[in-house]
């Protein structure tokens, strides 16, 4: 049985190949279901360590808003304006909301 690594390499010369998943497999010999298991498995890691970052911070800089205020620039360009005194528990909330964007 080929081990993880060779697994990957098929899918990703699968992807190269423009054929799809079964007719990859039937070109290359292999078995088309397991095929879909692995790039499923994959798939899901991939998906888990999205969903695990943390938000990257851009820039804090103080707001003209709002006195002793900040604002907040994510990496994906939403801003959040925080007053003096936020909750830190609820900030962490709403990136959580944004970041499953």
């Amino acid at each position: 049985m080929p081990k993880r690594a060779e697994w990957q390499r098929r899918l990703e010369d699968c992807k190269a190949s423009g054929l799809s998943p079964r007719k990859y497999a039937e070109r290359e010999g292999f078995n088309a279901d397991t095929f879909r298991w692995w790039r499923d498995i994959f798939r899901k890691e991939a998906e888990s360590k999205t969903s695990s970052k943390k938000a990257t911070f851009v820039e804090v800089k103080a707001s003209n808003v709002m006195p002793s205020a900040f604002e907040i620039v994510l990496i994906n360009g939403v801003i959040l304006r925080l007053s003096a005194g936020f909750d830190a528990a609820e900030l962490q909330r709403v990136i959580d909301v944004i970041e499953r964007r």
